[in-house]
């Protein structure tokens, strides 16, 4: 393979229930590879080796796709690990960093670990990021407690292909969780939250007779969605709360013989409206005042928030949305600009 144009890294991004792995010339994306594997799977299974067993085989994927232009493990200069891999339950147990966090403190952090099981370049992790929340420093602590792994290289990554982006910032993730990160003026990661609204669409999916409404590949169909049904569901849940508004859509079948495309907007609702408080809550104690929101996440439901998040509170924050390609491009911009920051400053 040509060794001319730039350095070859595999980034390896592992999830609760995927791993993606890309190979970049630099920035550029040679190939890549998902699974369905994930560190829930060690969990469910109570198996260690399988996950590092699933890494392996992303991994091999990966590079035989290139395996027609000559490339071979040796290529790969260096690797970069992220995500849960980085955590009790993936390859390596790290801790994390406390809030405020920028790319250099990242950078400072970063762990190399030699493993020729992988492949025979050193490997490098990315540490997660925490909430700087004591008991005895916090009235509400409890509430205030949140992590990320993963998210904080996207973070990195979504400040550099939005670099006209004004600060302060909150990105919103839409994926297994929706997690919410405040970026301050600095650019530096001020505090994270999470909910479960991804893993709770998914459980009511697979285990509720609501599964009936909801699209069997889950895309959203922007022009399916009914406004008034989708406001009703947000009501519903801001003023009964989520367990009385999450069965409305069953009672608009059966009780009103209401269309399918209805019931479903109601339940999308009553999901985003818990979004909508969580995001009160973490506005007021956390993210502060906002000059900008993005969005990024797949299947059109970055629009959706957008479009909810404009009508609750009002036009004059600007609010960006980015797809599924621009996650993938986040991921890979952020870790190789901590591995730079890393390289220039001598931290590795």
């Amino acid at each position: 393979m040509n060794r001319n144009s730039g350095r070859i890294f595999a980034i390896i991004d592992g999830g609760s229930s995927n791993i993606r792995i890309f190979l970049t010339r630099e920035e550029l994306i040679l190939s890549k590879v998902c699974i369905r594997r994930g560190v829930i799977d060690r969990v469910v299974q109570r198996d260690e080796n399988i996950l590092f067993s699933a890494v392996q085989m992303a991994l091999r994927e990966s590079i035989s796709k290139l395996g027609s232009k000559g490339f071979k493990p040796e290529d790969v200069d260096f690797c970069i690990i992220l995500g849960m891999l980085t955590s009790n339950i993936g390859l390596l147990d790290l801790e994390h960093l406390i809030v405020p966090v920028g790319i250099t403190e990242l950078a400072r952090a970063l762990v190399r670990k030699e493993m020729p099981q992988l492949l025979p370049c050193p490997c490098f992790f990315i540490r997660g990021v925490k909430n700087d929340v004591r008991a005895e420093k916090e009235a509400r602590f409890l509430r205030q407690i949140d992590s990320m792994r993963g998210e904080e290289t996207q973070t990195i990554g979504i400040l550099d292909l939005l670099p006209d982006l004004t600060l302060p910032t909150l990105i919103v993730f839409l994926s297994s969780h929706t997690k919410y990160v405040g970026v301050g003026g600095q650019g530096k990661i001020m505090g994270t939250l999470t909910t479960m609204s991804g893993q709770i669409f998914g459980a009511i999916k697979k285990m509720t007779y609501l599964s009936r409404y909801i699209p069997d590949d889950n895309i959203i169909r922007l022009e399916k969605i009914n406004q008034d049904d989708l406001w009703e569901g947000i009501t519903a849940e801001r003023e009964a709360g989520f367990l009385r508004a999450i069965h409305l859509p069953r009672f608009m079948d059966v009780v009103l013989n209401a269309q399918i495309d209805r019931c479903y907007s109601t339940l999308l609702g009553t999901i985003i409206g818990s979004d909508l408080r969580a995001f009160s809550f973490f506005r007021e104690t956390i993210s502060g005042k906002l000059k900008s929101i993005v969005f990024i996440g797949n299947s059109n439901r970055p629009v959706l928030y957008r479009d909810v998040f404009r009508k609750e509170i009002g036009q004059e924050i600007p609010m960006y949305t980015l797809d599924e390609d621009s996650l993938e491009q986040s991921v890979v911009r952020g870790s190789i600009r901590i591995f730079n920051c890393a390289e220039v400053s001598n931290f590795l």
